[in-house]
């Protein structure tokens, strides 16, 4: 391709994502959605063009974002662009779905643990433990305002809700790992559809019905509830922190296939799809659900419901 042609194509989507900035720090409520579609001008860089330049341009836009916008959104610049030329060189070499998928997160989970790092060390605030201390000082002044009222607290209820912020700190790393995967998900929701115009090589999504974790993730999950049990932590220990982590990425996954179960299954029946999503979110808002969506998950790996259906 004309090198003239390239440095205008690529110099046009440069101003786009100065303006994507600009509106992004200047209105922060519009801002919350544009960042979705943040990633969009490097994802039609590296979609098009090899991946040095596509590298070079990241770091540009990454300097341009402290001429038009601030310093402190370096970071943030940094992640969604690095996370767009994940997904645009995952175009270019037309891999599938779940490949462009998971390098995607890999990359957003890397530049959000940079962001946070970032946030402690240079910024001197840990935004996970502000969020949790607001969140325990809100619950203790609503424990005054009850006592004030002469209606005395449920103690016990106030205790476990306690115990289960200091259990975000640990969960941590799981927490960022399931960030990424939900963000990365919202990023090739908002950009598909602008995708889809601009370019040939457009993002193939795969039908949830068709979801398949690796078998192994049982063998792993069983593993982890055995040491869970015969090890006796405290919650400081690293391998308590290790434990408890990898059971919750390992849950999460179970949870996604058993939602991958859910749709197979209706669509085996012929249930409307709308059922299938009415289950997903009724899931989202009463957690004991989860325990159920997560059976389906383990039953979907164990006992190989979907390939005795596919030999028939």
């Amino acid at each position: 391709m004309n090198n003239g042609r390239k440095i205008a194509e690529s110099a046009a989507l440069m101003a786009v994502f100065c303006i994507l900035v600009f509106l992004c720090v200047q209105l922060p409520l519009i801002g919350a959605i544009l960042m979705f579609v943040l990633p969009l001008p490097f994802i039609l860089v590296a979609a098009k063009y090899n991946l040095t330049w596509s590298l070079c341009y990241l770091v540009i836009g990454t300097l341009i974002t402290v001429i038009i916008g601030t310093p402190l959104f370096v970071p943030v610049a940094f992640l969604f662009g690095g996370t767009g030329i994940a997904i645009g060189y995952n175009l270019q070499k037309r891999h599938s779905f779940g490949t462009m998928y998971v390098s995607s997160v890999i990359v957003f989970l890397f530049g959000f643990v940079a962001l946070y790092v970032f946030s402690i060390y240079f910024l001197h605030v840990n935004i996970l433990e502000t969020s949790i201390d607001m969140v325990r000082d809100s619950i203790e002044q609503s424990s005054k305002m009850l006592a004030e009222m002469g209606q005395s607290p449920q103690n016990p209820a106030f205790d476990r809700f306690s115990k289960s912020l200091d259990m975000l700190m640990i969960l941590a790393p799981s927490l960022f790992a399931v960030t990424s995967m939900i963000m990365v998900i919202l990023i090739l929701l908002a950009v598909t559809p602008i995708i889809k115009r601009l370019r040939s090589n457009r993002i193939e999504w795969q039908p949830i019905s068709k979801l398949q974790m690796p078998r192994s993730i049982l063998w792993y999950y069983l593993i982890g509830m055995i040491l869970s049990f015969f090890i006796k932590a405290e919650e400081t220990d690293a391998i308590y922190i290790v434990i408890v982590n990898v059971l919750y990425l390992l849950q999460t996954l179970l949870l996604l296939q058993g939602y991958s179960f859910l749709f197979f299954y209706s669509k085996l029946k012929g249930w409307p799809k709308a059922f299938s999503w009415f289950i997903v979110v009724l899931s989202l808002l009463v957690p004991i659900f989860h325990y159920v969506i997560r059976i389906l998950g383990i039953i979907d790996l164990g006992f190989k419901f979907r390939e005795a259906h596919n030999k028939k």
